[in-house]
């Protein structure tokens, strides 16, 4: 969570209730398992899904909402859909859209909540190397991270960027003749920023 965001959450006594209702300095939930997957819809790069799978555990009581964060090229969320309740409002700050996402029902403290993300993205992906990004704004357990890519368009090479570190990652063929590229990352630090960069 960039300091810009963490301050306009707790100057806000909407967003400070909604979101940290015991504790402003603690984590209001860990991440127990983040699977996320974009799937790139066709060779252009014009149309794509991002899917997303959380399990979460709650680590204060009384929360009612949760933030969704992405940003990025194009129209990063031309349709979005949230399973975890409705949204309750969106807001920008810097290049970053933050979702308020209002829960169905207040959790207790160590209840666990699983939920899907469907957001689709609009001339997000058109130049010949690109790149998708995911940030551990909370404690993560594990994080899956996809890229599937059109037959008609394969990946040629892809690498992972964790911090300063850079890594190869295998292009794999799948049946239906798509290519794949992913990564699972245990326990990655709070706000570690990792990067899959790719040519196809």
């Amino acid at each position: 969570m960039s300091l810009k965001l963490y301050w306009l959450i707790k100057s806000s006594p909407i967003l400070r209730k909604a979101l940290l209702p015991e504790d402003a300095n603690k984590a209001p939930y860990e991440v127990l398992d983040y699977n996320t997957t974009l799937l790139l819809r066709d060779p252009y790069g014009i149309r794509a899904t991002e899917i997303r799978r959380e399990r979460v555990r709650f680590l204060q009581n009384g929360i009612s909402a949760m933030l969704d964060h992405f940003w990025g090229d194009g129209a990063v969320a031309h349709s979005y859909e949230h399973t975890a309740g409705p949204i309750r409002d969106s807001f920008k700050v810097d290049e970053v859209r933050h979702v308020l996402v209002g829960l169905k029902k207040l959790p207790a403290k160590g209840e666990q909540l699983s939920f899907g993300i469907a957001r689709s993205i609009v001339g997000g992906f058109t130049k010949k190397e690109e790149w998708v990004e995911t940030v551990a704004d909370h404690p993560v357990g594990r994080l899956t991270r996809n890229v599937v890519f059109p037959t008609e368009r394969p990946c040629k090479k892809a690498v992972l960027r964790y911090g300063e570190d850079e890594f190869e990652l295998p292009v794999v063929e799948l049946s239906n003749g798509r290519t794949l590229v992913s990564f699972e990352a245990p326990t990655p630090e709070i706000d570690a920023k990792l990067t899959v960069y790719w040519e196809w």
